[in-house]
């Protein structure tokens, strides 16, 4: 209850209504990559390509010019980042949560072997890994 000059009126919010304020504000999230960490603002209803848009533009310098496109980078979580966020599914209804820390792993160019038969085109493959862990605040997936 509130009294001012006028009156007096009801205030009153739902613990409902204070979950849905929540989930709307921004946060921050840490990709990391080998030695490299972003911190980027995010929505939590933005999806997982929107966050990666994010990174494109993070990146886009004069030593990756344009970034790393969306669709070279995966994005991953949990205890031993064995699980790859899905590019159409939105942050919060992947627990992505304030400050939580996500790998970035690219699809690198593999030449073929030496020996190998001329015109043998290059392989794609996902990197491994190469961060440390940050510990028990990550969630299981």
């Amino acid at each position: 209850r509130v009294t001012h000059e006028g009156g007096t009126s009801e205030c009153t919010r739902s613990r409902r209504g204070a979950a849905e304020r929540s989930s709307t504000m921004t946060m921050y999230v840490r990709v990391k990559r080998a030695r490299t960490t972003m911190f980027l603002h995010v929505e939590p209803t933005e999806t997982v390509l929107e966050l990666k848009a994010k990174i494109q533009l993070a990146t886009d310098g004069d030593d990756c010019p344009g970034g790393y496109p969306p669709s070279r980078q995966r994005l991953l979580v949990g205890p031993g980042w064995h699980s790859a966020l899905e590019d159409a599914r939105q942050l919060q209804e992947l627990k992505v949560e304030n400050d939580m820390c996500i790998a970035l792993v690219l699809l690198n160019k593999v030449d073929p072997p030496e020996g190998s038969p001329e015109g043998t085109e290059p392989t794609e493959e996902w990197e491994e890994v190469r961060i440390e862990e940050p510990g028990a605040s990550e969630p299981a997936a």
